[in-house]
């Protein structure tokens, strides 16, 4: 076995219980908020809707005008704060504390005193955060797919839309993830990488409600990765290569400015 085999073994054995629990809380909800719409009426949502607060409406990706309907229903559902903590705790877990909380309680220089490089230890890391943000999101498809499979529902619900929805949710994590890397090793030896990390997520996702709901700052969602995972344009258009593709290089180029900073950075243990 190889060096980053067996350090990915290691990184794998410390994080699978996290992985799985957050996929089956993801399928969960997904499955449960879905297979409750069989017992509404699409007049009544639409009715209790429209009271909600303009805030509230763009938190869960509605605008003014939208109809109620099944696939509205599903794009409020993988917009929603629930699912985003589900997809987006395990990269955030998962990053800090296979670099920051290894310096913390010592198991870091443990592992690094074996005859491993830094790069085959944090390429392995980064490969459980990238496997544990796809068993979060096919579980998340899953309860989508069964629900659709088993449930008679008030719409039509494509598969190739629960896809689409999954797949952006995949980058966005995927670009979490990145980032948190990134904050892991920038703040790695007390410089507080978890306040770091957290807060820049909260603050991305902030801005993201700022343009939803102020119009003349619609411009902040091209700042946030969260504005380029919008379920409400998934459902009418269907999968879109371009947000996808720059969540992603978000996340390799923050992991990868994270692994030129790992190999460099004076650890102190």
């Amino acid at each position: 076995m190889t060096r980053l085999g067996a350090v990915f073994r290691w990184h794998l054995r410390r994080e699978w219980v996290r992985m799985l629990a957050l996929g089956l809380f993801a399928a969960t909800f997904v499955a449960l908020v879905l297979g409750i719409s069989n017992s509404v009426r699409p007049t009544e949502v639409q009715e209790l809707m429209e009271k909600f607060p303009a805030g509230l409406r763009a938190l869960l990706g509605l605008k003014d005008g939208d109809i109620f309907d099944m696939a509205r229903w599903v794009g409020a559902v993988h917009t929603h704060p629930v699912w985003l903590v589900a997809i987006l705790s395990f990269p955030l877990a998962a990053g800090l504390r296979g670099i920051a909380g290894g310096v913390d309680d010592g198991t870091l220089e443990v592992v690094l005193a074996q005859p491993m490089s830094r790069s085959a230890y944090y390429l392995a890391l980064a490969g459980v955060v990238a496997l544990g943000v796809t068993v979060c999101l096919t579980c998340s498809l899953l309860g989508g797919l069964a629900v659709r499979a088993v449930i008679e529902l008030p719409g039509e619900i494509p598969a190739a839309t629960l896809l689409a929805l999954s797949a952006s949710g995949w980058a966005l994590a995927l670009s979490v993830g990145g980032i948190t890397l990134l904050a892991s090793v920038v703040g790695a030896g007390g410089g507080r990488p978890g306040s770091w990390a957290i807060a820049i997520v909260v603050a991305m996702f902030f801005l993201r409600f700022l343009s939803n709901v102020v119009p003349t700052l619609s411009w902040l969602h091209w700042f946030t990765v969260f504005g380029y995972h919008d379920p409400r344009e998934l459902v009418h258009e269907g999968f879109r290569a371009g947000p996808f593709l720059v969540l992603v290089s978000v996340g390799i180029a923050c992991a990868g400015a994270g692994l030129w900073a790992f190999r460099r950075k004076q650890l102190t243990f």
